[in-house]
């Protein structure tokens, strides 16, 4: 299973304006009741299975958020890893915020970003 690690270098499509509109966004607010939408997004993977997009300040005290969309399938692994195995693991981490369904056959996990805001 692979952490997620977003670099800052590689180069990303960057979301701004009005983004509540944006499936990530939209999942991420009805995660956390009460989120508003975010700063910008950066799409950091677009694929025809999975996307990962980092919420630019949603998080708590204006953090970002990585939202990552994928297979009901490989996310209940996932979820699974990151609630009962990586906390036990002495390695360096994005802290797992919680899942949240997306259909029959998507769900949408979420990380806090370790990385410091742009």
């Amino acid at each position: 299973m692979k952490i997620p690690s977003i670099s800052r270098n590689a180069s990303h499509t960057v979301l701004w304006g009005e983004l509540a509109w944006h499936p990530a966004a939209q999942a991420w607010t009805a995660f956390m009741d009460g989120a508003g939408a975010p700063d910008t997004i950066e799409v950091v993977h677009a694929g025809k299975h999975s996307a990962t997009y980092r919420l630019v300040g949603v998080g708590p005290d204006g953090t970002s958020i990585i939202a990552q969309r994928a297979r009901a399938v490989r996310a209940m692994i996932e979820r699974v890893w990151y609630e009962r195995i990586v906390p036990h693991l002495p390695v360096a981490r994005p802290r797992y915020c919680g899942s949240r369904k997306d259909g029959a056959h998507r769900v949408w996990l979420f990380f806090s970003d370790t990385n410091k805001r742009l």
